[in-house]
């Protein structure tokens, strides 16, 4: 609800924004309601009421009404007499559209922790299933989606995981095959596939020519 106060009005009748939304505050304020002759009843209790109390204002016709002031002449000043109510944005700051079009925007920014792959997808069903009362000059479009390029990031990671296991398994294998014969080359080929080495004397007759 937008209210454009009207700061000559306003002197005219000695207001100052202040007490415009104070009396706002104080006006539009949810009461919780309650019953008549609820239990536990009296004995002679005959009447059991429930007592619906006005809601908070949601039109401007009802913001208008909202009493500011009682002259000395016991007339009223009401919002409408010192502002112009209307319905309007939240904040003009910012201006949505799409391909030069009006369009309404809606920004989701995630909370601490959540998902942003699970936060999306749930969106994106929730308006599917939203779009069903849509007017048929409406549609839902994504003109800014960053979890594109998340599902891709983890894409590109795991490849790259599995590209360096394999070849680190790869590597691994070659190389026990390579450097055990290398570095036991001078044994007897029994003492490869043992589990132990076990110390031994070789007798060694000189060599003759």
């Amino acid at each position: 609800m937008r209210i454009w106060l009207d700061p000559q009005k306003l002197n005219k009748y000695n207001l100052v924004p202040s007490d415009v939304i104070s009396q706002i505050k104080v006006q539009n304020n949810q009461i919780s309601g309650g019953q008549l002759g609820g239990m536990p009843q009296a004995a002679d209790q005959q009447l059991n009421a429930s007592i619906i109390v006005q809601t908070r204002l949601q039109t401007p016709e009802e913001f208008g009404k909202i009493l500011l002031k009682v002259q000395q002449d016991g007339s009223q000043v009401l919002l409408r007499d010192v502002a112009r109510v209307e319905l309007g944005a939240e904040d003009y700051s910012t201006v949505a559209r799409y391909n030069g079009k009006p369009a309404a925007g809606i920004a989701i920014k995630l909370a601490t922790g959540a998902n942003a792959l699970d936060t999306s997808r749930a969106v994106k069903e929730e308006l599917n299933r939203l779009s069903a009362y849509f007017p048929a000059s409406l549609k839902t479009v994504y003109p800014y989606d960053t979890t594109p390029f998340i599902e891709i990031s983890i894409q590109e990671v795991l490849k790259h995981w599995l590209r360096l296991s394999s070849s680190s398994s790869w590597s691994c294998i070659c190389f026990c095959r390579i450097s055990v014969p290398q570095s036991s080359r001078r044994l007897p080929y029994r003492w490869l596939f043992s589990g132990r080495l076990r110390s031994c004397r070789r007798s060694v007759s000189p060599s003759t020519r």
